[in-house]
C-alpha cells in the first residue's frame, strides 16, 4: 500500500510539473505555480513551498524569498503560523532561523531547501543558485578569531569547544589564534601586560572567554551557531580585497624564515604580518579537562592590531612578496607550530584583517579559492517524498546500545537531534538521568555515559532552544554488575568541599554544620575547605581555588558541593545537605577503596606521600591529592574574637582540578592493590604546622565520556601516618588498615562492635 502511495504521489508531482513545464539555471522544475499569474503562489493541495527567484548574488545581501502555502493558504505572513515553520537546507551544514523567510549566500553554489509546518514535510523541494562571489571577494578568505583565554579561566573550555565544534563548511575559513592572559603561555605586550589584555582594552572586552574577529569587533557568545552567525557577518560585511599566500615557512639554525605574497586585484594599502601556533601543549593545573591547550600565540609581529610603518600601495594586480625572519622559538617544538600570514588593510577608517592564511613548518599555502556550495542532494529529485528522519522541532535520543557493564569504563554514546541537525555536544543539550526515583542531571554537551552503579536508568534529552525542549522518547539502559569473585564492601567516604572566606560572614554556619554532620556520620564525610578573597584579602587562599570556583559555577558564599559533583546549590542548610548525601550514597556506590601510605621528615619537612586504589572492576581512575590543615587561628567576619579555621587547603598535588591519571589511565586490575607507580613528594611552608595537618586522596571517575569527572572515594590520614582502605562497618580512625595501610584484598577481620553513648543532661 505504501509503495503505491509513494507511485501515485510521483505521478502526481510529475503531472503538475508536466503541465507548467518551467525549467530553473539547475534544470529542476519549478515549485508549482498555482494559477500561471507568475507570482510564485500556489493553489496546490497539501504544503507547498515557493519561492520569488532561484537566482540570488552570493554577496550575502541578495535574497531568495519563501512562500509556505498549506492548501492555498499562506503560512509565512502571520507569526503564529510561522512560528511553526521550518526551512532546512537539504544537504549540508545551512540552518535557518525560527520565523526566517530569506535566504542569503556568502559562497557560490547550488541549495536546495524544504519546509515543514508542526512536523509535516512540504511536497517539494525549492532550488537556489548564488553566483559571482568572484566579484565581491576574488580570493577565498580566512578569518582570524583571536581567542582571549587563560589556563586559569573556568569559563574558557566552553568557547573552546564550541569553536572546534564550529559545522565543517565554516571551518576553512577560519583561523584561531588563542591570546593567553596572565598565564605561562602568554606574550608580552609592547604597552605592558600581555597581548590578550592589550586586545581586551583595545575592544572594550570585560573579561574572559572573548573573540575578536579580523580585528572588526569583539563577541563573548560561546556556541557553534553565535560563531557562525559572526564567520558570517564578516564575509558578509567585510570581503577580503586581496589573497594571501606563504611560499614556505622553514626553520634554519633556530631561525623560522617565512616567504609570503599577496596580490591585489583592485590594489590598495596593505600591511602584513605574522602569527606562530602552538599546539599540543600539556599543562597542568588549567581547567582543560584533558590538560591540553593548542593554537596558542607564542609569537607574533608588532603589528598585531595596527598597520607599522612598513606598510605598502599595490597596483591593481600587483603582487608583492614579504619576507619575515623569527627568532628564540623552542626548536624541539617544531612540529607542534604553525605559521599564520595575515595582511591587514583599512576599512570604514579602522585597521582590519583584510585576509590570511596557514600552514605548518615546512609546507605551503596557495591562494585560497572562492568556495563553491554544491548543495544539491545526490540522486534526489524534487519529485521525492522521502522524510526527514526527525521532523523539524521535534528533538530525539538514541544510543549505541541499551546493556552495558557498570564499571566505570563501558560506556554508551547518545545521539541526540533536533530535527535533521545533530546537537549531540550542543552547549544547550545536556542528558537526564533517572535512577531509582532520582534524576540527574549530566553536564552541558555530554554525550557519553558510564557507571559504577548497576540498575535501571531511564534517560531523556533537554535541549535550549528559544525555551527548553525535551527529547519526543526516552531510553532505558541496563547497567549490571561486573562479574568478581574477591568484591569488597569498600565504605563510601564523600569528599565535600567547602567554599569559604574569612570576608564572609555567613560561612562560619556552614562550618559548624560540616562539624555536627561529621559527628552524626563518622568516617562518612571528608571536608575540605577553600578560602577565597571575599570583601577583603583571605590569606589563606591557594590560586587553584578560583579554578575550582568557576568550574563548579556556584553561586556566592558559602557553597558546599559533595564528590565534585555539579547538583543541588548547597549552602549552610544541614537538612539539605543530609539529603544530598543520603541521595549519594544511593546512588553512586564506590567501586573501589583508596589508602594513603606518606613519611614526613621534621628537620627537612620533606611529605611523600603513595596513594593506593583497589578496585572491585577493571576501571581506570584518576586521583586528587589534598593537604588540609586545622586549628589556625584567624580573624573571622560575623563572629567576634579570634576563629578558629579548620580543614584549609594548603595545597593541591595534582596537575589538573579533575586529577592526575592513576596508573597512566590504563584500567586497573579488578581486586588488585596498585599504589602510585611514583610517590608524590612535596616540602611543606614553614608556617605551616605539620601536626595539624592531614593528607586527602580522592580516587575520580567519569560519566560522561571525561568531559567532568567525579569523586568515587577518598580517604584521608595525619601528615606521617597510613591508612588503609576503609570498609563498610569500620568507622574508626585506623579503617581497617596498621601502618603499612595494607587491607589488599585479603579475609577481613570481624569484631562486634560497642558503642559508647554519652548523655549530657540537668535538672
Amino acid at each position: 500500500m505504501r509503495k503505491f502511495l509513494r507511485y501515485l504521489f510521483a505521478l502526481t508531482t510529475l503531472a503538475v510539473a508536466g503541465c507548467h513545464g518551467d525549467v530553473n539555471d539547475l534544470d529542476t522544475p519549478t515549485p508549482p505555480a498555482g494559477d500561471g499569474d507568475g507570482d510564485g503562489s500556489s493553489t496546490t493541495s497539501g504544503l507547498v513551498l515557493s519561492i520569488d527567484k532561484q537566482t540570488i548574488e552570493a554577496d550575502g545581501r541578495d535574497a531568495v524569498t519563501f512562500s509556505l502555502t498549506l492548501d492555498g493558504e499562506e503560512l509565512m505572513n502571520d507569526d503564529k503560523t510561522l512560528g511553526n515553520v521550518r526551512i532546512k537546507h537539504e544537504v549540508g551544514d545551512i540552518k535557518l532561523e525560527r520565523y526566517a523567510k530569506s535566504f542569503s549566500a556568502v559562497r557560490n553554489g547550488n541549495y536546495s531547501f524544504v519546509a515543514t509546518y508542526k512536523g509535516q514535510q512540504s511536497k517539494n523541494s525549492v532550488h537556489v543558485k548564488a553566483r559571482n562571489r568572484e566579484n565581491y571577494e576574488p580570493y577565498g578568505q580566512k578569518i582570524i578569531v583571536y581567542k582571549m583565554t587563560g589556563t586559569w579561566c573556568g569559563y574558557c573550555p566552553q568557547m573552546t569547544a564550541a569553536l572546534k565544534n564550529v559545522s565543517s563548511m565554516w571551518k576553512n575559513n577560519m583561523i584561531v589564534a588563542a591570546l593567553h592572559n596572565g598565564d605561562q603561555f602568554s606574550v608580552p605586550s609592547s604597552g605592558g601586560g600581555d597581548l590578550a589584555g592589550a586586545m581586551l582594552s583595545r575592544f572594550g572586552g570585560t573579561g574572559l572567554p572573548s573573540c575578536v574577529y579580523d580585528l572588526s569587533f569583539l563577541d563573548d557568545k560561546r556556541t557553534p551557531a553565535e560563531i557562525e552567525a559572526n564567520l558570517e557577518e564578516i564575509l558578509r560585511e567585510q570581503p577580503a580585497t586581496c589573497g594571501v599566500k606563504i611560499s614556505q615557512a622553514i626553520m634554519l639554525n633556530g631561525t623560522l624564515n617565512i616567504s609570503a605574497g599577496i596580490i591585489s586585484p583592485k590594489g590598495g594599502e596593505y600591511d602584513m604580518g605574522y602569527i606562530i601556533l602552538l599546539d599540543n601543549q600539556y599543562y597542568t593545573g588549567g581547567t582543560a579537562t584533558d590538560n591540553m591547550y593548542n593554537d596558542i600565540a607564542c609569537a607574533v609581529s608588532d603589528n598585531l592590531m595596527l598597520m607599522s610603518d612598513a606598510r605598502f600601495t599595490l597596483a591593481a594586480g600587483e603582487e608583492a612578496t614579504k619576507r619575515f625572519s623569527v627568532k628564540g622559538l623552542p626548536t624541539d617544538n617544531v612540529d607542534d607550530m604553525r605559521v599564520v600570514v595575515f595582511a591587514l588593510s583599512k576599512q570604514g577608517g579602522k585597521t582590519v584583517v583584510d585576509n590570511a592564511n596557514i600552514c605548518a613548518i615546512g609546507s605551503s599555502a596557495d591562494y585560497m579559492a572562492v568556495e563553491f556550495i554544491d548543495g544539491l542532494p545526490e540522486g534526489v529529485t524534487p519529485d521525492d517524498e522521502e522524510k526527514p528522519a526527525v521532523p523539524e522541532g521535534i528533538l530525539h535520543l538514541s544510543a549505541d546500545k541499551t546493556t552495558l557493564t557498570a564499571d566505570g569504563t563501558d560506556e554508551v554514546v547518545f545521539t541526540v537531534k533536533y530535527g535533521s541537525e545533530d546537537v549531540s555536544n550542543g552547549r544547550t543539550m545536556n542528558l537526564i538521568y533517572t535512577l531509582a526515583g532520582e534524576q540527574t542531571d549530566l553536564a552541558a554537551g555530554a554525550n557519553r555515559f558510564s557507571t559504577t552503579t548497576p540498575g535501571t536508568y531511564i534517560f531523556k534529552a533537554r535541549y535550549y532552544k528559544g525555551g527548553d525542549i525535551y527529547s519526543e522518547n526516552e531510553i532505558t539502559l541496563t547497567a549490571t554488575a561486573p562479574i568478581h569473585n574477591g568484591t569488597q564492601a569498600f565504605r563510601h567516604k564523600m569528599l565535600g568541599m567547602q567554599f569559604t572566606s574569612v570576608g564572609c560572614p555567613n560561612c562560619p554556619v556552614l562550618s559548624t554544620v560540616i562539624a555536627q554532620i561529621q559527628q552524626e556520620q563518622p568516617a562518612r564525610l571528608v571536608p575540605v575547605s577553600f578560602h577565597l578573597d571575599y570583601n577583603i584579602s583571605d590569606p589563606m587562599k591557594v590560586s587553584i581555588a578560583d579554578n575550582y570556583y568557576n568550574a563548579l559555577e556556584p553561586n556566592g558564599l558559602p557553597r558546599f558541593y559533595l564528590d565534585l559533583r555539579i547538583g543541588e546549590q548547597m549552602t549552610s542548610n544541614k537538612s539539605v545537605i543530609d539529603a544530598e548525601m543520603t541521595k549519594t550514597l544511593a546512588n553512586y556506590p564506590p567501586s573501589c577503596g583508596v589508602a594513603i601510605t606518606t613519611t614526613y621528615d621534621k628537620a627537612t619537612r620533606k611529605l611523600t606521600i603513595t596513594p593506593r586504589i583497589q578496585s572491585n572492576t577493571s576501571t581506570a581512575y584518576r586521583y586528587l591529592v589534598f593537604l588540609v590543615e586545622d586549628g589556625i587561628e584567624y580573624s573571622q567576619y560575623g563572629t567576634t574574637g579570634r576563629y578558629t579555621h579548620n580543614n584549609v587547603v594548603r595545597a593541591v598535588l595534582s596537575d589538573n582540578i579533575y586529577g592526575t591519571r592513576f596508573n597512566g589511565g590504563v584500567a586497573l586490575t579488578a581486586g588488585k592493590d596498585t599504589p602510585l607507580s611514583s610517590p608524590l613528594t612535596t616540602t611543606l611552608a614553614s608556617d605551616w604546622r605539620a601536626e595539624n595537618m592531614r593528607v586527602v586522596c580522592s580516587a575520580l571517575t567519569t560519566q560522561n565520556g571525561g568531559v567532568t569527572y567525579a569523586c568515587n572515594n577518598t580517604n584521608e590520614c595525619r601528615v606521617g601516618e597510613s591508612v588503609g582502605y576503609a570498609l563498610e562497618g569500620d568507622e574508626g580512625e585506623g579503617n581497617g588498615g596498621g601502618d603499612s595501610g595494607d587491607n589488599g584484598g585479603g579475609d577481613v577481620k570481624k569484631f562486634n562492635r560497642h558503642v559508647a553513648v554519652f548523655e549530657f543532661t540537668g535538672a
